[in-house]
Order: structure tokens, then sequence, then C-alpha cells
């Protein structure tokens, strides 16, 4: 009963000074870069927005002759393996319908303009 009791007062203090840690670890801040919302009486709305971290997301909804509403959109995100993912979708009396597309994100590497590699650099390069 003792050895039950040591335990717990050692893997209390241990679980709450995990989940503090947990808490208080730093997020990347993402920024709202641009955003519009419109909306028009009885007709319907548009709204757009795009995040610092690549998000974007456009949506349009119209009334048809019937009084349907019709939704049109695009969103799209950048995955942790360098590819965006896009997705186009409706949305109206026929159901959800979506299309998707991946593509590669292409980082562009740059050059500082004062490097100098030496010829042994510039053969390790050179993989053949």
């Amino acid at each position: 009963m003792r050895m039950k009791l040591e335990f717990n007062i050692f893997i209390l203090p241990a679980l709450i000074l995990v989940l503090n840690h947990a808490n208080c670890a730093p997020l990347d801040a993402v920024e709202v870069t641009k955003q519009t919302f419109n909306k028009f009486l009885n007709q319907g709305y548009n709204f757009l927005y795009s995040l610092s971290d690549g998000q974007t997301r456009e949506e349009t909804g119209t009334y048809d002759e019937n009084g349907n509403l019709k939704i049109k959109g695009s969103y799209s995100y950048n995955g942790d393996d360098n590819k965006k993912y896009k997705v186009q979708y409706t949305a109206d009396e026929n159901g959800y319908q979506a299309q998707s597309e991946v593509e590669e994100i292409v980082i562009p590497i740059s050059t500082p303009p004062n490097l100098q590699l030496s010829a042994a650099a510039i053969a390790t390069l050179s993989v053949g």
C-alpha cells in the first residue's frame, strides 16, 4: 500500500508539469492576409479569405428562379508533404460535388550574392 501511495505522489506532479508545458508550447501564428464578405439582399452572398500559411477559400451562393441556393467555391491549403491541395466544389439540388487536385510546391532557392564556392565544393555538387 505504501508503494502505491509513493508512486501516485511522484506521478501527479510530473503529469501536471507535462500538461502545463503542453499548454505553453509556442504556436506558429497564422494571420488573415485578405478577407471580403458581401451579402446581396435576396440574391446570395460571396466571401473569400487568405491566410499567411497559404490557406485560401472562396465561395459564392446564389438563388435560382425557384429559390434554391446554389453554391460554388474552392479552398486550398499547403500540406506537410510540400504539396498544395486544391478543391473546387458545388452544392445545389444535386448535392455536394467536389473535384480536387494536388500540385508540388516549388520552393525557390536563392544564392546570397557574395557566396564564393571553392572548386572542391563545386565538385561535390556534381554528382554523376
